[in-house]
């Protein structure tokens, strides 16, 4: 009789909000052979907006909580990451607390597969001003610093700099949306010695999305918010 094979080591999916992250969650969970955590969907393991127990509202819970604004919180949800997050067997996410996963990430090795996935700055913020998920904006205390569009964008580039400190495997979201391959390799490098499964998640419906989300680049809002941005920078 052959010896059971250990568990894979658990993968970590981290990106800013509107980056494609559940549908690559799932596309990597499954190729990699990982279970999901059943009480939050997607693996947020940090939205309680997710949580099987959350209430009806939406888009409630606290969201891009920096350390700095909150150490009693901070211990809290690294304490709580400990608890929950398996190093094996699982795959897990987060786009909603960025500063928190990376410092957790980076407080100590976890022996956990990182993937980061990297979508232009303009693009999430285009995407989340359409949704009124302004929560990147806010300043401690809740507030919305000077105009709104320039505070999201402020924010944003304080996480992705958060987000970059993490040691990843990293995709880029127009190579996810162009096909199935630059995530195929991401999987071969983050298991090494392992041959992960087929990865599928493009079809008619994905490709519809995509070309609409892409085609918003064309929008003169896009353009103006891509000057603001380049202010900032």
């Amino acid at each position: 009789m052959s010896e059971p094979q250990p568990a894979p080591p658990s993968l970590f999916v981290i990106s800013l909000p509107r980056s494609l992250s559940g549908v690559t969650y799932q596309a990597a969970r499954a190729s990699l052979g990982l279970a999901e955590p059943v009480w939050t969907t997607d693996g947020e393991v940090l939205n309680n907006d997710r949580f099987v127990m959350g209430g009806p509202g939406n888009d409630v819970g606290k969201k891009f909580t920096r350390p700095a604004w909150n150490a009693w919180m901070t211990r809290g949800l690294h304490a709580f990451l400990d608890q929950v997050v398996k190093p094996t067997g699982f795959a897990y996410k987060d786009v909603v607390q960025p500063f928190m996963v990376a410092g957790w990430l980076t407080a100590e090795p976890r022996g956990i597969a990182v993937l980061r996935i990297r979508r232009p700055l303009v693009d999430v913020a285009f995407s989340m001003l359409a949704r009124g998920w302004l929560y990147p904006a806010h300043a401690q205390g809740g507030r919305v610093p000077g105009e709104v569009d320039v505070a999201l964008l402020r924010g944003l580039m304080e996480a992705e700099a958060a987000l970059d400190a993490v040691p990843a495997v990293e995709v880029e979201f127009d190579a996810l949306v162009r096909d199935e391959t630059a995530l195929a390799d991401a999987l071969r490098e983050l298991a090494p010695g392992r041959t992960p499964g087929p990865v599928r998640y493009v079809g008619e419906g994905f490709r519809a999305v995509a070309a609409q989300q892409l085609g918003r680049r064309g929008d003169p809002r896009y353009a103006a918010l891509s000057r603001k941005l380049e202010t900032l920078r």
